[in-house]
């Protein structure tokens, strides 16, 4: 201790609840791997029917490669020389590769243009779309179009159809949050309209549209939904990766198959568990476990669960984590409470994509939480 573990019954019904709802909404779903950066996962997620994976590093890129991925969208700006180059002789080496990235200046397609030189098919690229204050991607409409033409005077490029991502826009309140979601996919999906009519994309049979990430994809469907010619011919790509294990913080709160559904399906399959190293206090457990085993950017883990030695876990009622250090934790509990040295406890956490990158390994228990296998994750 401390191990995090995964959920076997809660992983498979989490594939197959996303894999459906992609499937009913006529989107494409490329989950972005950084999430997890387990081979073994991305199997899973491929043989449940996902259209490729996303990556965003060079890195992860190496990875995906390494293990076979044949379709990755590249949802980042590629500028790097020496990792064009060895996408170049990729794309020259495997023509069963198939291969996304995003522009959102003539700088950087001129850097892609400069570099390509192997491959005999153009790079795919997609404009990204960016928001006042966000990251990267063209801020108007007009810097898209000019964009646009860049890409197709280039011969090495081919211009595919545009990418945004609404994750970040955040709000006080969650309904002033989507409020402002919804006004940027509005933007985008005029964006993409205007491009459609006035650029190669007019020609195109299918213009691909890539946003969605683990909170919002509902408002991208929504967004994209209507009977013009546009929508008609534009095939969404959804890039949400923390739905293959939810949580039990942010995301059980705000995705639209969990916290916001109706009718919930996502379920939390991940959990941390830890010894309990000392009681020094009447209402303070302290146990193994901290800030180098579990997440803390949207939320201290949740002490849900606990287990004497040799026994059944079961609900742990009253408990709060108050504060991590490097490796313990600090739990506030009842004084009836009868956690001791020795004892189990299990914790939800929020944000996976911040507890995947701390494990090398980790474990995969049945309902009863026997080990059935062990994931190695590739950071």
């Amino acid at each position: 201790m401390p191990a995090l573990v995964l959920k076997e019954t809660a992983l498979a019904n989490n594939l197959a609840a996303m894999a459906a709802y992609a499937r009913n909404a006529g989107a494409l779903l490329c989950p972005h791997g950084k999430t997890t950066m387990a081979p073994q996962l991305f199997a899973r997620q491929i043989e449940a029917g996902a259209w490729g994976l996303t990556a965003a590093t060079p890195a992860q890129l190496a990875v995906y490669r390494h293990y076979g991925v044949r379709r990755i969208l590249y949802a980042n700006q590629l500028v790097e020389p020496h990792v064009i180059d060895w996408l170049d002789q990729e794309l020259a080496t495997d023509p069963d590769f198939e291969f996304y990235c995003l522009v959102d200046s003539p700088a950087a397609v001129e850097v892609l243009d400069r570099r390509l030189r192997c491959s005999k098919s153009p790079v795919n690229v997609l404009i990204e779309i960016g928001s006042p204050g966000g990251r990267c991607g063209v801020r108007d409409l007009d810097s898209a179009r000019r964009l646009a033409g860049v890409v197709e005077d280039s011969p090495r490029l081919a211009l595919r159809g545009i990418e945004c991502f609404e994750g970040l826009i955040a709000r006080s309140q969650l309904d002033e949050t989507i409020h402002a979601v919804d006004e940027f996919l509005s933007f985008t999906h005029a964006v993409s309209r205007d491009l459609v009519a006035g650029t190669s994309l007019r020609e195109a049979e299918t213009v691909l549209v890539s946003a969605g990430g683990s909170a919002f994809f509902d408002r991208v469907i929504s967004a994209f939904d209507g009977s013009d010619s546009t929508v008609d011919r534009t095939r969404l790509i959804l890039r949400g990766g923390c739905y293959l294990t939810q949580d039990g913080g942010f995301y059980n709160e705000v995705s639209p198959l969990a916290g916001r559904a109706e009718v919930p399906v996502l379920r939390d399959a991940i959990e941390l568990w830890s010894t309990v190293l000392s009681r020094p206090e009447p209402n303070l457990v302290i146990t193994g476990m901290g800030r180098r085993d579990a997440p803390y950017d949207m939320g201290l883990p949740q002490a849900v669960r606990f287990a004497t030695p040799g026994g059944n876990p079961c609900s742990l009622e009253g408990a709060q984590v108050k504060r991590l250090d490097d490796q313990h934790a600090y739990i506030a509990v009842l004084g009836d409470s009868t956690l001791s040295p020795g004892d189990l406890v299990g914790s939800a956490i929020s944000h996976p994509c911040g507890a995947f990158d701390r494990w090398r390994v980790i474990l995969v228990v049945d309902d009863d939480y026997r080990v059935t296998e062990a994931i190695a994750t590739c950071f």
